[in-house]
């Protein structure tokens, strides 16, 4: 007598990893987004502490660091290379962005990631 599974063995197994993958995969991708928008919020607070960096070490201002061509989110502008103050402007992806773009805005808001922020003067955050 040959020991072996029988169908129905089989088709209980095929039908529980179904069930399983039905109930991960939703998990596993949300997690992927939550990652995306971490990594982004992450990438807008380095570049502007890089700004900051520059400028006390220069006395100007510079946004060419690899965190700020990581930004993909936000638009920082310097304005005047020697005043201390960057603005960032937080875009959604009715503006042409990324979809998770939207998330990273309503964290970046809580945060007080936009708007002016100034190391020269005394309002910096990040």
């Amino acid at each position: 007598m040959k020991k072996a599974f029988t169908m129905i063995e089989l088709i209980f197994v095929i039908v529980i990893i179904g069930v399983l993958a039905v109930i991960a995969i939703p998990k596993l991708s949300a997690t992927a987004d939550d990652a995306k928008i971490v990594t982004e919020l992450n990438s807008i607070v380095n570049c502007v502490q890089d700004i900051a960096s520059s400028y006390t070490g220069s006395g100007k201002e510079d946004n060419n660091s690899a965190n700020c061509n990581l930004v993909k989110c936000a638009v920082i502008n310097l304005g005047n290379l020697n005043d201390g103050n960057v603005t960032i402007n937080l875009k959604t992806s009715s503006d042409g962005y990324p979809r998770f773009c939207n998330f990273v805005k309503e964290k970046a808001l809580k945060k007080d990631l936009n708007g002016t922020l100034s190391f020269g003067g005394v309002k910096v955050k990040p």
